[in-house]
C-alpha cells in the first residue's frame, strides 16, 4: 500500500468513525426525548440535535444537524 493510499484509507475511517459517532449521538438523543416533554436542559441532547446558531440584530436561527431551521425573535 502507498503512503498516498494509506492516507486517504485512514481519511475514509475517519469520516466513518465521526458519521457513526454524530448518529449515535442523535440516536441517543432522540430516544432520550421520545415520550415525554423534557423539563430539564441537558447540553448533550442540545449539542446532539444542533449543529449552529446564527444571532442577528433582532433573531436567532437555530440549523440543526439535519439541515433544518428555526428562527426565533429576540426580544429586547
Amino acid at each position: 500500500m502507498t503512503c498516498s493510499a494509506f492516507a486517504e484509507s485512514k481519511a475514509s475511517l475517519e469520516a466513518d468513525i465521526a458519521a457513526n459517532a454524530k448518529h449515535a449521538a442523535i440516536t441517543t438523543a432522540l430516544g432520550d426525548l421520545a415520550g415525554e416533554p423534557v423539563n430539564d436542559f441537558r447540553p448533550a441532547q442540545w449539542s446532539a440535535l444542533i449543529d449552529h446558531a446564527i444571532v442577528d440584530e433582532d433573531t436567532i436561527r437555530f440549523v440543526f444537524r439535519t439541515g433544518e431551521q428555526v428562527s426565533m425573535a429576540l426580544k429586547g
